[in-house]
């Protein structure tokens, strides 16, 4: 197929160049900070299927042959392959009469694409941006976990959502009789939330709950003391948590077990692990791994300082809703041999990932353009001192309940 010109044939045509512009800067996040840094020709044939699939055998003959771009590896080249394509397809479809969206057209391939890279990676298209929540409108007292699109609910202590039953790591299945099932988080929210005093039925697998709305401060953390065991429950990695738990951790008295809550804990900022594990675990421990290319080297972590508590003993509940930070930290302390440990519950989730999302436009090269999107992608993996791996197979705990 030759080169032609990068230009609409008519103002009829859909907009050539937004199209143009999310799949050139899709490709580029992709090859530059994915962990799998696809090649360019891979990821233009794999679209270029998509697209051809959507649009029917009637457009097969506006798509070049592998034989095209199989070894083609220069970008312009191939940015030129993929306009001539979109002009043919613009073409045909006002020969036939038809109207294709082409940057629907693009952004379907795009999303079937992503779907392939792993379970966590997606392209979703722009939504018109939702009211605000007005005043009065509050929630049920409980942090909102979404995984791999699947949601857990962490309530937080003495909350309306733990007073009705709730507990920690619950997965949510319906709201007000509404399957939550391809929800956005955003969507999900707003069934949530309601006026103060009104009820939500909240439907897990244990059951359903009607749950009173009531305005509660978000809780990083919340920490016990008792004779014998200082309790923490980690809703999330936050620099505000680890604050706390220092904090916490210099009035307790010596030789208490040590209780870590990670149930319901999806995670968080993963630059906090360190500074959490220092805390309990010795002087440069390794805690685990951090691989940000899948042909590339690993990062290893350590702690960096002498622990501010050590623990007679520590104990970990988890469970389904427990992921990435959390799991790495189960690990490092787990492999830890100065460190007494039992981990109790299910097994947790199995998410051994960091993600990354990178908005994108209609602008080509820097320049400005509207919205078109939000791009997610695996931008590294995570691995325990021993290089154990726990993504899709979870951590079993050593006494299950």
């Amino acid at each position: 197929m030759g080169t032609r010109p990068a230009v609409c044939a008519t103002k009829q045509q859909l907009d050539f160049r937004a199209a143009a512009a999310v799949f050139f800067n899709v490709r580029e996040h992709l090859t530059q900070k994915s962990f799998y840094r696809p090649p360019l020709q891979k990821i233009t044939k794999e679209v270029f299927a998509a697209m051809a699939e959507e649009l029917g055998s009637g457009y097969a003959a506006c798509f070049p042959s592998e034989d095209d771009y199989e070894f083609e590896t220069d970008a312009k080249k191939l940015e030129g392959l993929f306009l001539n394509t979109l002009i043919n397809v613009a073409e045909a479809q006002e020969k036939a009469g038809t109207t294709v969206n082409l940057q629907r057209l693009v952004e379907t391939a795009i999303e079937k694409y992503c779907q392939k890279l792993d379970r966590y990676s997606h392209y979703r298209r722009a939504t018109p941006d939702a009211p605000p929540i007005p005043d009065g409108i509050v929630g049920i007292g409980a942090r909102l976990i979404e995984l791999a699109d699947t949601y857990y609910i962490a309530p937080y202590p003495n909350s309306p959502a733990q007073n009705a039953g709730l507990q920690i790591g619950d997965r949510l299945t319906a709201i007000d009789g509404k399957s939550v099932e391809g929800l956005s988080r955003a969507a999900l929210t707003r069934l949530i939330v309601g006026p103060e005093g009104t009820t939500v039925r909240i439907t897990t697998p244990r059951g359903e709950y009607t749950v009173e709305r009531k305005k509660v401060a978000p809780v990083d953390i919340h920490t016990e003391q008792s004779d014998t065991r200082a309790t923490v429950v980690l809703y999330t990695f936050s620099a505000a948590a680890v604050r706390e738990l220092t904090a916490f951790l210099k009035t307790l008295p010596p030789d208490l077990e040590l209780l870590l809550d990670f149930r319901g804990n999806g995670g968080g900022e993963v630059e906090l692990v360190p500074p959490f594990c220092s805390l309990i675990l010795p002087l440069n421990t390794v805690i685990g791994k951090i691989q940000s290319f899948s042909e590339g080297e690993s990062e290893t972590l350590l702690t960096f300082r002498p622990p501010v508590y050590a623990p007679k003993r520590i104990i970990i509940l988890q469970d389904g809703g427990t992921a990435s930070s959390s799991e790495m930290v189960i690990t490092a302390i787990r492999s830890c041999a100065a460190v007494k440990v039992e981990t109790c519950g299910k097994k947790t989730f199995g998410k051994g990932v960091l993600l990354e999302e990178y908005p994108i436009t209609t602008g080509l090269r820097g320049e400005p353009g509207v919205a078109a999107g939000m791009l997610q992608c695996t931008t590294a993996h995570l691995s325990g001192p021993n290089d154990e791996t726990w993504d899709k197979v979870g951590i079993q705990p050593t006494i299950e309940e």
